[in-house]
């Protein structure tokens, strides 16, 4: 799952800008925004009186109270950006928000965006560079700022960053010792078998829930980790998705492949508590890429690199189901971040790659709505799906009118507010009806997302934290206090738990 900011957004939608910017990149689905190294900006370029007028405050906002100065921002929002930003200012500079939580300062990166865009249609260059710039600002990760300042060749990249000799010593890793017990799971006749018995997925999509995204390979506790999975056996859960953003496994990208033992000293540890538990595990690699730097898809010698490092490292672990190519590739060019003939071409010269280095694992790409895309690449196709049980229905029979390969629902989820009864009765209800469909349709198996809500001051980006508190925040089936939803009791009886 991935949030996105919608940058052309009318005044109708400005709550949903504020509650979906900072989880850019945060998912989902949800992950959009190029991971590290950010780049960094061209900071000489020459200021003019034109370009220092363009950002002056409107004078009569000066002289505006907090609620007329909110008023003046939804009149002016995608009519005038100049005075949009000059109110944002206003009310930032005053501590003062106008919706919801920090939401001030979250539509600064829209406002300021739009402003560049629209001072750059007026061929205003150097004031719309300096716009996208203080976009960047606000928001280091904003891809469409990143890209406006790079078409003009005004984005700089980051310097060099190599490991001394004493640096490489450090990081090598001790060997890894598989956990899983038993055979790989394999594919018989369209479906996994695992031990000669069939296997069935009946998982989560598995972040720990005060170290979600770039936390889980930085911040993640094993202990914490150790006592979450404990919950998720209890209710029958055989398989965890997780996520292996690269940023945190590697360093020193210009002197080869080179691991950070304290990231991998995680992600070792979570397949250890996985397989004792008796558990697969689906590892997607490629998460929150960079696609701005060296884009993923057409610069991605380096991350190829890392991503058969991963592959080789875990190739004898038999804990492992599968690995998930990329997290929702078409996402990036649905939004216009990659082309589709690139994403595709390098998913089909990477999962040769991946196969020859772990001959012994099957190879999926967790797409979220056009799966047949990946065909020629995996062993199955996996889907993402938010909307009703009856449109599931309809997807599975699309998937399988278009391909002979079996299926996996990859991600299934829907959000409800520890406190809110109604929307945790809607919640179980839904997912019912959904698990239902995907039960009768006889699918490779099922993963919700996700296991836990997540706390908002963990899936923000540092200053700009804490998140807005959105949606994204509750589609756990429990609460950051580990209370069960009523979803859990679903849950709990179609893995038989109940």
């Amino acid at each position: 799952m991935r949030g996105a900011a919608r940058l052309g957004a009318q005044g109708a939608i400005l709550l949903s800008l504020i509650a979906l910017l900072l989880l850019s990149g945060a998912h989902s689905s949800r992950h959009t925004e190029p991971s590290a190294p950010v780049p960094t900006y061209d900071a000489s370029a020459v200021r003019d009186s034109a370009t220092d007028a363009a950002f002056d405050i409107p004078d009569d906002l000066r002289f505006l109270t907090s609620a007329e100065l909110c008023a003046a921002l939804h009149m002016a929002w995608n009519r005038d950006w100049q005075r949009v930003v000059g109110a944002l200012t206003l009310l930032v500079g005053q501590a003062i928000d106008c919706e919801g939580s920090q939401a001030s300062k979250l539509l600064l990166y829209p406002a300021y965006y739009n402003y560049g865009a629209a001072l750059e249609r007026r061929g205003n260059l150097s004031a719309a560079l300096e716009a996208y710039r203080r976009a960047l600002a606000v928001q280091p990760q904003g891809v469409e700022a990143a890209r406006a300042l790079r078409r003009h060749n005004a984005l700089v990249l980051p310097p060099a960053e190599t490991c001394n000799e004493a640096e490489l010593a450090a990081a090598q890793l001790p060997a890894y010792t598989p956990h899983g017990t038993g055979d790989f799971v394999r594919l018989e006749a369209g479906r996994f078998s695992a031990n000669g018995a069939p296997f069935v997925v009946r998982g989560v999509n598995y972040y720990p829930s005060r170290a979600p995204w770039r936390r889980f390979l930085t911040e993640a506790d094993l202990q914490t980790v150790a006592q979450e999975l404990d919950l998720l056996a209890a209710a029958g859960v055989n398989t965890i998705r997780i996520f292996a953003w690269h940023a945190a496994l590697f360093q020193c990208p210009d002197s080869g492949v080179v691991p950070r033992p304290e990231g991998f000293a995680r992600l070792d540890g979570v397949l250890r508590l996985a397989a004792e538990r008796n558990m697969r595990v689906l590892l997607t690699l490629n998460d929150l890429p960079d696609l701005l730097v060296r884009p993923l898809y057409t610069d991605s010698e380096r991350a190829d690199a890392q991503s058969l490092f991963i592959v080789t490292r875990y190739r004898d672990e038999p804990a492992i189901l599968a690995f998930d190519l990329r997290n929702e590739g078409d996402i990036d060019y649905v939004r216009g971040y990659a082309r589709a003939a690139d994403v595709i071409a390098w998913l089909n010269q990477l999962a040769p790659r991946v196969r020859a280095a772990a001959p012994n694992h099957l190879i999926t790409a967790g797409w979220n709505e056009g799966s047949l895309a990946t065909e020629r690449a995996v062993d199955f196709l996996s889907f993402h799906h938010w909307r009703s049980a009856e449109n599931l229905r309809q997807r599975i029979n699309a998937l399988r009118a278009g391909s002979r390969k079996p299926i996996l629902l990859q991600e299934l989820g829907y959000p409800a507010r520890a406190g809110n009864r109604a929307a945790l009765a809607e919640q179980a209800r839904k997912l019912e009806a959904a698990l239902r469909t995907a039960e009768d349709a006889e699918l490779l198996g099922w993963l919700l997302w996700t296991a836990f809500d997540f706390p908002t001051d963990v899936t923000c980006i540092p200053p700009a934290c804490p998140s807005a508190d959105n949606a994204e925040h509750h589609f756990g089936l429990w609460t950051t206090d580990y209370a069960p939803k009523p979803a859990v009791q679903v849950l709990e009886r179609f893995t038989g738990k109940r």
